[in-house]
């Protein structure tokens, strides 16, 4: 499990690339092809940045009460 599986679902849904193959789809050559084609702007990208940065919170802190992840110890 990582604190940014969930993250990949948003820039899927962000870029708005097409699904091909498994997800995240943004990963795929067939999504690199069609942003390059795009003649619109991509938008949302402080919503997206909100988004992404409250999911890591949320998997972070779901993961260190579950004891999966420990927080380091600062000297």
């Amino acid at each position: 499990m990582s604190i940014l599986d969930e993250v990949e679902n948003l820039v899927d849904d962000w870029l708005n690339v097409e699904p091909k193959g498994k997800p995240p789809h943004y990963k795929h050559k067939a999504a690199a092809n069609g942003l390059s084609r795009r003649t619109s702007p991509i938008t949302g990208t402080l919503d997206f940045l909100d988004a992404s940065y409250a999911q890591i919170h949320q998997d972070w802190s779901a993961a260190v009460d579950a004891g999966i992840w420990a927080q380091s110890k600062r000297r």
